[in-house]
């Protein structure tokens, strides 16, 4: 693998204009058995610009009983509820818990997992029990509904304590900004996981692509169509709902100055011509037949395509890193982040944050668990695990054994501007989406496309 240049172009306006009709070529020849491949769920979600806090398009927490100041001598049982992100998650949470018992021996913590596939029953199901975990991990997009219901404990106090600056002052502002709805802050920011593009290197030397193949979108496409043979894709995103395709859709309206909702949070963000510009280039490249067309593979497909030489320039998610180099595909390869738009270049990131439940009955020892679970020894031995990425900027020499995921997290998570944290971000995508998968399908032009979602979430909003 060799180190690429690091894309820190100054954004210019692209131009588009890519004539729409199919190249039709024959599918891929044998292709591959698609083997069962682990995909790590997104897992929470940053903000490049302070997120605001809006005042009537959310509305205000409803608090709970003021949470109980930390003490040295807590005890009891704690039950902590999240996703999990290896097949044997135990193995790096069992040594986590063994620290924190050398602390507090008189806590027992119980770890419970939902399944990410089931998370929305499961977690509904929890909250609807009566008695919640008091703990729960919750990724940026999902923990909004929640905490407008009161089912999360505010934690403002607590993270604003003297006692906790240097923590406070080791993550950055804007995660925490991601975590405040109402004027409350609920969360402590965990982990998370990013979404660069992967590049097989060898087939862009043999195809002549340069290196200012991302400069733009038009330059994208100008180096995907040269790369597309009988046998190879040159581009690839997702782009069905269930493989969490709005994740490689966002980078193309970021990067042209656009978001899902407007700056305070009442409205459609994304109609303005660039970010149509954008859209229509994701469409126009299925329609030319150098993007892999929607519905053909999903997400664990893709990476088997790439890891088989299959695709050249590929979105995905940073896990897909450990799995390359565990698995040499036995070509040399590489991550950046998305091309350069008319207004910025961004990376897509999506994050999580541990909440205490307003339910639970044993908050103080609940607090002293997030606080060891977040803190820069924990979150640095766990994430880098697992092949995630914390966000604390104290971290000291993390992956040093690992050039490009140190990278990663020192050059592209700075990057990153996430999903806005809106109680009803899930069901606005829910609702979106739809419409930009028919768009990839030439149902729509873009901008009909973009029409039509602002439409329908200005109904779902009111």
């Amino acid at each position: 693998m060799t180190n690429p240049r690091i894309s820190g172009k100054v954004a210019k306006r692209a131009v588009w204009g890519l004539v729409r009709h199919p190249l039709r070529r024959p599918r891929l020849a044998a292709l591959l058995a698609i083997a069962g491949l682990v995909v790590s769920v997104a897992a929470c979600g940053e903000e490049e610009e302070p997120a605001p806090t809006p005042t009537t398009a959310v509305p205000a927490a409803t608090t709970a009983a003021p949470t109980p100041a930390p003490s040295e001598g807590v005890s009891g049982t704690v039950t902590m509820m999240r996703g999990p992100f290896s097949a044997d998650d135990s193995v790096w949470e069992d040594p986590l818990v063994a620290a924190f018992n050398a602390k507090f021996p008189d806590v027992e913590i119980i770890n419970t997992t939902y399944d990410w596939g089931a998370a929305d029953a499961e977690i509904a199901a929890a909250f609807a029990s009566g008695s919640p975990p008091d703990i729960i991990y919750l990724p940026d997009q999902w923990y909004g509904q929640y905490a407008v219901a009161g089912q999360l404990e505010p934690i403002t106090g607590l993270v604003n304590d003297p006692a906790f600056a240097d923590d406070f002052a080791a993550i950055p502002q804007a995660f925490w900004d991601v975590a405040t709805i109402g004027g409350e802050i609920y969360g402590v920011p965990a982990l998370g996981v990013v979404f660069p593009i992967f590049l097989n290197l060898d087939l862009l030397e043999a195809a002549g692509v340069e290196d200012t193949w991302d400069d733009s979108y038009e330059a994208l496409a100008d180096a995907a169509r040269k790369l597309t043979t009988d046998d190879v894709w040159g581009f690839s995103f997702r782009s069905e709902f269930i493989d969490a395709g709005y994740w490689d859709w966002f980078p193309y309206i970021q990067n042209a100055g656009g978001n899902v909702l407007n700056d305070d949070w009442t409205a459609c963000g994304f109609n303005n011509p660039d970010v149509v510009s954008g859209v229509q280039f994701l469409i126009d490249s299925i329609d030319e037949g150098y993007a892999l067309p929607p519905g053909e593979y999903d997400w664990a497909g893709q990476k088997a395509l790439f890891a088989a030489g299959k695709i050249a320039i590929n979105h995905n998610e940073g896990s897909f890193i450990n799995e390359l180099q565990t698995n040499d595909p036995g070509f040399r390869w590489d991550v950046v982040p998305a091309p350069s738009g008319p207004v910025t270049q961004t990376m897509m990131g999506n994050f999580g944050f541990l909440f205490i439940s307003s339910a639970s009955e044993n908050k103080e020892a609940a607090w002293e668990f997030i606080k060891h679970w977040t803190s820069s020894e924990e979150a640095a031995a766990y994430t880098e695990a697992n092949s995630l990425f914390s966000i604390r900027t104290d971290l000291v020499d993390p992956y040093a054994d690992n050039p490009l995921m140190a990278r990663v997290l020192t050059e592209y998570v700075p990057m990153v501007k996430g999903i806005q944290a809106h109680p009803r971000m899930r069901e606005i995508l829910n609702t979106i989406w739809p419409t930009f998968s028919a768009a990839y399908r030439g149902q729509y032009t873009a901008q009909e496309a973009v029409d039509k979602a602002c439409a329908d979430m200005a109904t779902l909003l009111g």
